[in-house]
């Protein structure tokens, strides 16, 4: 089926993740990225926490937290 579909939200908004994600045991690992734009400035925050969603159960997990922000 190549149709788009809505999955489960994330636990945390997440962007800018091109480099930052791979396929662990029929798994996505996302580490790092950005999230929430200040409306006024711009600035984006950097995301600490690595997460993982299950395709089995179309679940999303928080694993943990790197010791500092990156995008």
């Amino acid at each position: 089926d190549m149709t788009w579909k809505v999955l489960t939200p994330m636990p945390k908004p997440d962007s800018h993740i091109e480099f930052a994600w791979a396929i662990v045991n029929r798994s996505l690992v996302i580490v790092g990225g950005t999230t929430e734009k200040h409306p006024n400035t711009k600035k984006m925050t950097l995301v600490g926490e690595i997460l993982q969603f299950q395709f089995d159960t179309q679940t999303w997990k928080v694993l943990g937290k790197l010791p500092y922000r990156v995008k």
